[in-house]
């Protein structure tokens, strides 16, 4: 299992054993270091994904997903982003903005996971009800509760 993490702007942890995962790629977007060390942590300990993508820009994650659909590489599109709400130069809403603006045929199956210090309300019901890719609303960090129900409800 990898943990380390590299002061970067981009890092992508792959579990290495033969286990059996939940989702192949996961991508999660958060500007907190503290906070991707104890959610890469709870993706892996839990099996929830093999692949995870983490960007602590939105840019930079959209940039990132721009390259796969070049590439024309469907099967390495993230089946759920993890997305922080508040973050510096693009905010998680606006990043949902441009992801909706992405070709259909890659975002149609892509389900939105967010992810705050504090969600409220009327913040995630206008978020749900403008973003139906949201499925779920989650105060940071992520635990195995949180990813267990996740894989449950998917």
């Amino acid at each position: 299992m990898r943990l380390d993490f590299k002061v970067a702007t981009r890092e992508k942890v792959i579990e290495e054993t033969q286990a059996d995962y939940f989702l192949s790629t996961v991508l999660l977007v958060d500007d907190s270091r503290v906070d991707n060390f104890i959610n890469v942590k709870a993706i892996n300990t839990n099996q929830f994904s093999k692949e995870v993508h983490v960007f602590k820009r939105s840019k930079l994650a959209l940039n990132f997903l721009n390259e796969i659909i070049e590439a024309k590489d469907i099967e390495n599109f993230p089946e759920v982003i993890f997305l922080d709400l508040n973050m510096p130069s693009m905010n998680g809403p606006e990043f949902l903005e441009h992801f909706e603006r992405l070709p259909k045929e890659y975002i149609q199956n892509v389900r939105v996971v967010i992810l705050s210090n504090f969600i409220s309300e009327e913040v995630s019901h206008k978020l749900g009800k403008k973003h139906p890719r949201i499925v779920r609303f989650i105060e940071k960090p992520l635990i195995n509760s949180n990813l267990m129900e996740l894989r449950d409800n998917m």
